[in-house]
């Protein structure tokens, strides 16, 4: 239609210009004359005809007196690979939801929860802030982010919590889980049995750092359900995630959620990041007496990220629609899932990939026994290093310096894709472990300085696979 507008218009002009340039005709050409400006004025009329219809055809759309959040975000990815959620933190009433009970690996979102058992354990007198901790060689051997807490030493209940939500401190998590539950099993274990006296009744936790474990899932809608929950509960504990630094060792080491940098009122809670999971976050923010929680699962960049929780919340706030009238976060409807299993969020070709390693040992087993197989099921990555060289240089100096820990192993490269090519980092991946031999990898060698050793159980070994 707009098409045959801008054509009937083209002709209009012509047909215009052209009586305009024509001398002043003679007595005798005055009836072709009169013909062509009825001409004209019959094009012109088909031309509003045609632009009265096509603007009555809009007018005839409804119109929303409202935009909700989704309208407002601005995601070029695909629907499938990531989930969303806006609530109103005080009523529960739901801003936007999308994928809101497709199971998630949460990554560091977890710690959340590892959170939420500590303040349980300060409200109920059995720990205090002032409470000092004992770091033990597998909370000291954790990898990823981390205080660098060596095994032995003794760190405060209070700058464990700090390390934990300011930090991400993987090492931090796991003190607190073995000073609190005995061990980290058991206390992931209590973190499942307080999800579901909450209402997260989609989550499953199997540790209390977010690291991979293929059975550790959660889903939009149940840490939506998490934070209102901290809100709601512990609002005196809530200046933890409020925190733009933490100071340890005299070190003043900063905060990882980029929201309390960038968004005006942010209060912070949480973010996460696996390969299998992609870029996670839970941000809270207040705004003229109104707080938000955002949830936002699976970016493919902290940039998307970044980005996409700033127009969830930023939508969210300007949706001035009556809760009462909105689903809320109780709504089954929010809950439901299309998926059975996680979607795996980041391939290989934009988070982690597997190279054979040149020169690499050969796959050996010491038997064909199941009970042998399961025994050496465990693995290590060795991690931060700048060149597949410099892993091949590293590997080289631990089968010379740790033979009987690695001689039954197999290795590979794992690179990580970052930014760009020259700053990818390369790590080690040593498989065919067993449990002890992993720990005494990465608790007792001697690393160098900026190299990670992590030590990981079977099911994470299937989510790194």
């Amino acid at each position: 239609m707009l098409k045959f507008t801008r054509v009937s218009a083209k002709l209009c002009g012509l047909i215009d210009g052209f009586a305009q340039s024509s001398p002043k005709p003679h007595w005798r050409s005055s009836l072709p004359d009169v013909a062509k400006k009825i001409a004209l004025i019959l094009c012109l009329y088909l031309v509003w005809g045609v632009a009265f219809a096509k603007s009555q055809h809009h007018a005839a759309k409804p119109k929303s007196k409202h935009r909700s959040a989704a309208h407002a975000t601005h995601s070029a990815e695909n629907a499938a690979n990531h989930a969303a959620l806006v609530i109103d933190a005080a009523s529960g009433a739901v801003l936007h939801a999308h994928n809101a009970g497709e199971p998630w690996y949460p990554a560091s979102l977890t710690k959340m929860m590892t959170a939420y058992l500590a303040f349980d354990a300060m409200e109920s007198g059995r720990l205090k802030a002032d409470d000092t901790l004992t770091v033990s060689q597998r909370a000291a051997a954790q990898g990823g982010s981390r205080l660098g807490l060596r095994s032995g030493e003794r760190i405060k209940l209070d700058d464990a919590i700090r390390g934990l939500i300011v930090r991400s401190a993987n090492d931090a998590a796991v003190t607190l889980a073995e000073h609190i539950g005995g061990s980290e099993s058991e206390f992931a274990a209590g973190m499942t049995a307080k999800a579901r006296q909450i209402g997260m009744s989609h989550t499953s936790f199997h540790n209390a750092t977010g690291l991979p474990h293929a059975e550790q899932v959660t889903t939009a809608h149940d840490m939506a359900v998490l934070a209102q929950t901290l809100i709601r509960q512990y609002p005196e504990y809530y200046h933890y995630f409020q925190a733009d630094s933490v100071t340890f060792h005299r070190r003043n080491i900063g905060a990882i959620n980029p929201l309390l940098r960038s968004y005006p009122g942010a209060e912070g809670m949480k973010t996460g990041f696996t390969c299998a999971s992609g870029y996670n976050i839970v941000g809270a923010a207040k705004r003229d007496g109104r707080r938000l929680i955002a949830v936002y699962l699976g970016g493919s960049s902290r940039n998307r990220r970044n980005s996409e929780v700033t127009h969830l919340l930023n939508a969210g706030f300007a949706d001035t629609r009556d809760a009462a009238h909105l689903p809320n976060l109780d709504d089954a409807v929010i809950r439901q899932a299309s998926h059975a299993q996680p979607i795996r969020r980041l391939g290989q070709d934009v988070c982690y990939s597997t190279v054979p390693m040149e020169g690499g040992d050969a796959p050996t087993t010491s038997g064909t026994a199941t009970d042998k197989q399961a025994q050496r099921a465990w693995g290590v990555m060795v991690g931060g290093y700048s060149s597949r060289k410099n892993v091949q240089g590293a590997l080289k100096r631990l089968r010379s310096d740790a033979p009987s820990l690695v001689a039954s192993s197999s290795s590979r490269i794992i690179t990580r894709r970052r930014h760009s090519k020259s700053s990818q980092q390369y790590a080690a991946l040593l498989t065919g472990l067993q449990r002890d031999q992993a720990d005494q990898l990465c608790g007792n060698h001697d690393w160098e300085q900026g190299v990670r050793c992590t030590a990981l159980s079977p099911s994470e070994l299937l989510v790194i696979r």
